[in-house]
């Protein structure tokens, strides 16, 4: 039996998921194929490192994340994407000598592109192991390379655990002053901040390891799904599967999102990659959150935000650091990508959110370029001689 779809997608991570509810939307006929013992939409030790952070006690997480597990089940299943009219095949996935079809045990699927989901590390769950454990162990060592592990090490910390935190890949490709303040905040927090290399684990001490999967081999004729995608990249992936990708269409600012409190988002060029591509012409915008109206009103004190800008107002890169800091980026990135300068900005972001501190970072910051500006200057002196003359 020959299936023909638009779409073919192989795994069921949530980037995977995401992009088949998307394709769907657009009247894509969609295929689904998930391997029968793993269903990946959902990344439990991420739900409920959340639920720790919010709960005041363990007991309380571990009953609110089960519960919201199985929400999200009903949700976000395969019975649910059936019902959105995506078609779901449980079974493993072999090459054919097409590079447009699939063997699926009992049945030969073929579509015009295939996708081939990488995997996301979600199946594991040490932090759900630990918290059903008896006994448990005071002492824990954080290790690993996803984003989940600050935020379990913050999680631990603050229900009592002795926690240490082993994860120099993570902030590697990050902004070296966004890296100092968030260390320090985990330090202050109490967790001890350990090389990877120089680590000792004694024998009562338990390792969470929180380590990305190696990609999977892609099979011939398909494209990858990266682990951890946003949504925005998972609709241009559904527009250049569906419809082709514009060739005047560059590509989407490379985003990245620390799950921790507050939580952190980077998008685009850091300075170091800012200076080497463009020079002295590079400068840095700084605003903190500690003068902010709306930000003291919902006691959110502790984040800031970090712009990367050429001399002329171009967007080449930013660093947040708030709640929800991954969807108040998410601008910024279409900025960057659209090549936009800071003043056109302006009134992207609603009046009873901290994009307001945004917005008047960005009027300070034209307030300060003008003055810089060698014919602002000589204006301004030139007014105030004809004033004090005549």
């Amino acid at each position: 039996m020959t299936a023909d779809y638009n779409l073919l997608i192989l795994g069921a991570t949530p980037a995977a998921i995401g992009l088949a509810q998307q394709a769907r939307r657009w009247q894509a006929r969609v295929a689904l194929v998930y391997l029968p013992e793993s269903w990946g939409a959902i990344d439990r030790d991420r739900l409920l490192m959340r639920c720790l952070l919010k709960s005041t006690s363990v007991q309380e997480a571990l009953a609110s994340g089960q519960a919201l597990y199985e929400r999200l089940e009903l949700l976000q299943g395969p019975i649910a994407l059936q019902q959105q009219g995506i078609d779901i095949v449980a079974s493993h996935w072999k090459a054919t000598r097409s590079r447009r079809v699939v063997d699926c045990s009992d049945r030969q699927l073929e579509a015009r592109q295939i996708w081939q989901a990488q995997p996301t590390g979600a199946e594991a769950t040490p932090l759900w192991d630990l918290l059903t454990a008896d006994p448990q162990p005071q002492s824990v060592t954080v290790t690993g390379d996803r984003t989940i592990a600050i935020g379990v090490a913050q999680a631990l910390t603050r229900h009592g655990w002795d926690v240490g935190l082993a994860t120099p890949a993570i902030w590697s490709s990050w902004e070296p002053t966004i890296v100092q303040r968030l260390q320090a905040q985990c330090q202050a927090e109490g967790i001890h901040l350990l090389e990877q290399s120089t680590r000792q684990t004694d024998s009562c001490e338990l390792s969470l390891n929180y380590f990305q999967p190696d990609p999977l081999p892609l099979l011939p004729g398909s494209r990858a799904i990266a682990a951890n995608l946003s949504p925005a990249e998972v609709r241009a992936i559904a527009q250049h599967g569906l419809f082709g990708w514009p060739r005047q269409q560059s590509a989407l600012a490379p985003q990245q999102v620390l799950e921790m409190d507050p939580a952190a988002a980077q998008v685009g060029l850091t300075e170091a990659q800012a200076r080497r591509r463009y020079g002295d012409r590079v400068e840095l915008v700084t605003a903190s959150w500690q003068q902010h109206p709306e930000a003291l009103i919902r006691d959110q004190t502790a984040g800031f935000l970090q712009l990367c800008v050429l001399n002329n107002g171009r967007l080449l890169g930013a660093s947040w650091v708030a709640d929800n800091a991954g969807d108040l980026v998410a601008p910024l990135s279409l900025a960057i990508q659209t090549r936009r300068s800071l003043p056109s900005l302006l009134g992207l972001w609603p009046e009873s959110s901290l994009g307001q501190a945004l917005e008047q970072l960005l009027a300070d910051w034209e307030v300060q370029r003008n003055q810089r500006s060698w014919r602002r200057r000589l204006l301004s002196e030139w007014q105030i001689f004809w004033r004090s003359t005549f």
